[in-house]
């Protein structure tokens, strides 16, 4: 007797349950043949194929059977969470929120809603649906996991703590959760408890790269490089690493070898300042006896010709740039490693980056004469980076508080925001270059005919170091890793003085304390006809 397509729907779905999925896929695939009509086989079926990692194939039955049943929440739903899987994540919102029109007090829909808002940066409508689900389903450790995880993006980790405490405490071995507790230590300026969570998450996920790699940043943040230089590779593992980076087809030198006589491609990675920082290293290799080429962010080519044999620009798209003849390569922030630094071995010798005697030229004639101290002032960042609203400050904040008696203000970055540049259109005392400003060797000119730099934690920080100008830094409390911890100095930048928040958020003191200074060098080039190093 001829088996029905419900029989090939039941035995299915029972070889399903019993972990014989190869079986159970056949069975499904012969119900829908046997009857294309059959919702519940369509649903199976796409369960099944997602599950076997077989997304497209599980969207056609999804949507065959929604053409037939339109009003299935549970299809919806399904649909959503293939869409997800092959990265639509708009198509897979569209799904979700027609689930919920249907099944509003579904707990799973609003959370998975809250994913596909997640992946298109959306985090704080992303936030609401997590709670939502939430309040549905209060004890369910994957959602309190993503409540927290979208508090640490939202920059709010004293919220996000006592969330992923929960989600703990219900899963001990939840490594994600560990993870982000780990990440929300570190935003808290508690490092030490930091490594301690990350180590926990790899324990219980030995292959969890994130993990690894916060780790590293813990390490670094506290000085200990020997391990934390180690760690930090473990950001080759990460997407969010190598989506803009070019594909090399051979692993890295990390010192393992000779180079003297060897052509090394030193790569950028990362931000401009990254690059301005780590480029340091070119003269020690070369010393080692390596032929250096440079493959450097297009804005800084000008600047760093000196340092190598050959200085290649990077497009805005790496991963499609030619790659340049090499015998060996390292990524800039990789020579720490390769070279073993260790705090006392970081090449600090200042100037390495120069800039260009005609250009500097070319501002002197350019500005007008001195009324005062000529400080130049960089308040922002780019706009792109994860924690930019942690360490940019608002022009309208920081600037009339720098304007002190005998101070001159000129504002030495190119990108200014429009409420940055409403803000300057309100204060005619401070001077604009932004138009001026073609590329960092223009900068590093204007830059050399400044008395002193006040700049946040961003290139222009960077680049007043390398080139061995005073410059008072401004940072947010959990600072990024380079900068240490509990110290007003810099190692890797002797002319640098840092003003460190000491509560979340809160940039009274720094600012009150950068303008103090500011007064103050003021005052000894009035008495004593020049400046030292703040």
């Amino acid at each position: 007797m001829q088996t029905s397509p419900r029989e090939h729907l039941a035995l299915g779905t029972s070889l399903w349950a019993r972990g014989e999925r190869e079986a159970a896929l056949l069975a499904l695939e012969a119900a829908v043949a046997g009857d294309p009509v059959l919702v519940e086989a369509r649903n199976n079926l796409g369960n099944a194929l997602l599950a076997l990692g077989r997304p497209d194939e599980a969207i056609d039955q999804y949507q065959a059977g929604l053409a037939v049943a339109p009003g299935r929440p549970d299809l919806l739903y399904n649909l959503g969470n293939a869409l997800a899987a092959v990265t639509d994540a708009a198509a897979a919102e569209a799904a979700f929120r027609a689930a919920l029109a249907l099944r509003p007090d579904h707990a799973g829909t609003h959370n998975n809603l809250g994913g596909a808002l997640r992946s298109q940066g959306r985090h704080a409508e992303a936030l609401d649906c997590y709670r939502r689900a939430l309040e549905l389903n209060p004890d369910v450790f994957g959602i309190l996991n993503n409540v927290g995880s979208t508090l640490l993006a939202l920059h709010r980790p004293d919220e996000a703590l006592p969330m992923l405490e929960r989600a703990i405490a219900l899963q001990p071995d939840y490594a994600e959760a560990c993870n982000n507790i780990g990440g929300a230590m570190l935003a808290l300026d508690r490092p030490r408890e930091a490594i301690d969570w990350f180590r926990r998450a790899q324990r219980l996920d030995p292959d969890n790269a994130q993990a690894r790699f916060g780790e590293g940043l813990g390490l670094l943040s506290l000085g200990e490089f020997r391990q934390g230089w180690l760690a930090y590779q473990a950001r080759w593992q990460d997407p969010r690493f190598l989506q803009d980076t070019p594909g090399y087809p051979d692993a890295p030198w990390l010192g393992t070898g000779p180079v003297a006589g060897r052509r090394l491609l030193l790569h950028a990675e990362q931000g401009l300042g990254d690059t301005i920082q780590f480029v340091r290293y070119a003269p020690l290799l070369h010393r080692w006896g390596a032929q250096l080429v440079l493959q450097v962010q297009t804005p800084l080519v000008p600047l760093v010709r000196h340092l190598a044999d050959e200085v290649v620009a990077m497009t805005d798209t790496p991963a499609l740039d030619p790659l340049p003849r090499y015998d060996l390569r390292c990524p800039l922030l990789s020579l720490p490693l390769a070279c073993s630094t260790r705090l006392a071995t970081i090449p600090r010798t200042v100037p390495y980056l120069f800039a260009p005697p005609d250009r500097v030229a070319a501002w002197r004639h350019r500005l007008h004469a001195p009324t005062g101290l000529r400080i130049g002032v960089a308040f922002s960042g780019s706009h792109d980076h994860p924690d930019d609203a942690l360490r940019s400050i608002q022009a309208a904040r920081l600037l009339p508080a720098l304007a002190r008696p005998g101070v001159e203000l000129h504002v030495v970055q190119k990108d200014i925001r429009p409420a940055d540049q409403a803000a300057l259109a309100a204060l005619p005392g401070v001077c604009r270059h932004d138009a001026d400003l073609h590329d960092f060797a223009d900068t590093a000119a204007l830059l050399a005919v400044m008395d002193a730099v006040v700049s946040v934690d961003t290139s222009i920080a960077h680049l007043a170091g390398a080139l061995g100008r005073p410059c008072l830094v401004l940072l947010q409390l959990a600072a990024d890793f380079r900068w240490l911890r509990a110290r007003q100095d810099s190692p890797w930048y002797p002319t640098l003085r840092l003003f460190r928040q000491t509560e979340r958020a809160d940039w009274s003191g720094p600012i009150a304390a950068v303008g103090d200074a500011l007064e103050m060098l003021a005052l000894r080039q009035r008495t004593q006809g020049g400046i030292a190093s703040p």
